[in-house]
């Protein structure tokens, strides 16, 4: 891919449409740019990291985590990667309002014919310790859709308690809060990606955005 194909749009105007007030889930139209989703697919294929994730027959998918755009220069492969991711993490922050520091590393997942994730909160136990000792609790995700699938190719994000399905798109991004407005968890925002039916994979970029500032560890 060329250089330029792979640098960053720059601002984009998109809008927004709430889905559900329990869970609390929001649709961002056009967050990304076409060039823009099949740069970060390229990126993800480019990565050594790359990988099968297994979690028991909850999760079945592929993908890598990408530095954070504030990771040193030396994770990054060049100036146009960086710049890439640079410009969707602050497009995340501004879009939900939560400081760029409180964001985890993005990860980018592929999911191929028969691939899915069971039910599941992103939001950690609220006793355990050990996970909320850096930057607390997940209060939110980003789930940026870097393909689209029809209906009849599945692979839909699903809320049981809001009755609520979300079709991929390109570009379109979905929002949901793990935590109420009083920060304790919301046992609502449990959700599932659904199997993917067809041979055209289903692409995400998922960001988990925490209470407060999140100490990254380099994961290239």
């Amino acid at each position: 891919m060329s250089r330029r194909r792979l640098a960053a749009s720059g601002p984009r105007t998109f809008t927004s449409a709430w889905l559900s007030w329990r869970p609390r889930v929001c649709l961002f139209h056009g967050f990304l740019s076409a060039d823009e989703a099949a740069a970060l697919i390229a990126l993800a294929d480019r990565q050594e990291a790359c990988a099968t994730h297994s979690a028991g027959a909850a999760r079945t998918s592929s993908g890598c985590w990408l530095p954070r755009c504030d990771a040193p220069a030396h994770l990054w492969r060049s100036a146009d990667e960086r710049l890439l991711v640079t410009s969707v993490e602050e497009r995340i922050s501004h879009a939900t309002g939560i400081p760029l520091p409180h964001g985890e590393p993005s990860q980018i997942l592929r999911y191929a014919r028969g691939q899915r994730y069971t039910l599941h909160p992103d939001f950690f136990d609220p006793e355990d310790a050990c996970e909320l000792a850096n930057g607390g609790n997940r209060q939110a995700t980003m789930l940026i859709y870097l393909s689209s699938l029809a209906h009849a190719d599945g692979g839909a994000t699903h809320f049981p308690r809001a009755e609520l399905r979300v079709q991929p798109r390109c570009g379109d991004a979905l929002l949901w809060w793990n935590t109420r407005c009083d920060g304790r968890v919301d046992p609502s925002s449990a959700h599932a990606g659904e199997v993917v039916l067809s041979s055209t994979s289903k692409w995400v970029l998922s960001k988990w955005l925490r209470q407060r500032p999140f100490q990254t560890v380099h994961m290239l």
